[in-house]
């Protein structure tokens, strides 16, 4: 994966694929959201996800490709499938999560999903693609969906925060 790794409080997180081969089968692929002790390495969690490779393209390099976002006490990650998960920061444990492409009918992306979820306010926002849901901002507690805007098929970009005249805006490549 081309996930970096926050650092927190003596703590690692990262995401990862795991790729277990069946004999002359079929590989299974996973993808790993995980955290680790900063002074020994030790893993403390990890939350493990299906992320098969079917219709997509990956010849550029297996995902994940995005970062998680740290906020209280909840970790926020987005699959390459398109998959917006928030985690217990302390068990590993889902506490609620968003299939884009299964209940938005947002595009599968050609080269799997890359953005990162950022945070603002009480709200995570990633990018998701499609008529007037380009970009989604979800409730961080509660997964309740706050507003979507923008038309666009898919954005491979992570959106940012930036100060206007000391007011925020969100900038969407």
């Amino acid at each position: 994966g081309h996930s970096s790794i926050l650092v927190e409080s003596g703590r690692l997180y990262t995401m990862y694929r795991q790729v277990a081969r069946a004999g002359q089968g079929p590989s299974r692929h996973d993808e790993v959201v995980a955290a680790f002790d900063a002074a020994t390495g030790k893993t403390l969690w990890e939350f493990t996800y299906a992320a098969p490779t079917d219709r997509l393209d990956f010849s550029e390099g297996l995902g994940p490709h995005s970062t998680p976002a740290i906020g209280g006490d909840l970790i926020f990650a987005t699959s390459s499938r398109s998959e917006l998960f928030a985690l217990n920061k302390a068990t590993g444990r889902r506490v609620w999560s968003h299939d884009l492409v299964g209940e938005y009918r947002a595009p599968l992306t050609g080269r799997g999903y890359s953005c990162s979820p950022i945070l603002y306010g009480d709200t995570v926002i990633v990018t998701m693609g499609g008529f007037d849901q380009g970009v989604a901002a979800f409730d961080r507690q509660t997964g309740r969906p706050i507003w979507k805007s923008g038309s666009f098929v898919w954005a491979p970009a992570s959106p940012i925060l930036i100060d206007v005249d000391t007011q925020a805006q969100l900038v969407v490549l």
